[in-house]
């Protein structure tokens, strides 16, 4: 079993007090920026405000999970940001945003990709770990957080 933790790392969260949709999207980017994973950055960013405008990835209970999977992307890429005060995200359940966690992988990881997005909405629809994050101070709390959420990757 993988963890998601292996593709991220201390450095790849943040936590803001503030911050609307733009800015979460900017801050996910430039967590991201330093990867050598990524081909393309700017493509990276177009594909993931495209997907944001054919349908929100706010899932609701205050969770956004943007994402991609192009040949852009030469290995699975995570980051994050927990927005304390909530941000408008139009999200189906029409809550604000108060975790945003970006996934982005290759092409041809459709099985695995599927399976680190549906890990990790059911680690956030227990609302033990919802709190956990959200009471979090630091990087390295929400990162010891995350540590459970595991999948297989076949």
């Amino acid at each position: 079993m993988k963890n998601i933790t292996s593709y991220l790392s201390t450095d790849k969260i943040a936590i803001l007090t503030n911050a609307n949709h733009d800015k979460v999207i900017d801050t996910l980017l430039e967590l991201l920026k330093p990867s050598e994973k990524i081909q393309d950055h700017k493509k990276l960013k177009e594909l993931i405000l495209e997907r944001e405008n054919i349908i929100s990835t706010g899932i609701g209970v205050g969770l956004a999970i943007p994402h991609a999977r192009k040949d852009i992307i030469d290995d699975f890429v995570v980051a994050a940001v927990l927005i304390k005060n909530g941000c408008n995200w139009n999200s189906i359940d029409s809550n604000p945003v108060h975790f945003a966690i970006l996934i982005a992988s290759p092409q041809d990881t459709h099985r695995e990709y599927l399976r680190i997005l549906a890990q990790t909405v059911l680690f956030w629809k227990e609302v033990e770990n919802r709190k956990k994050i959200l009471n979090a101070t630091t990087p390295e709390e929400i990162m010891k957080e995350l540590s459970s959420i595991q999948f297989e990757l076949n």
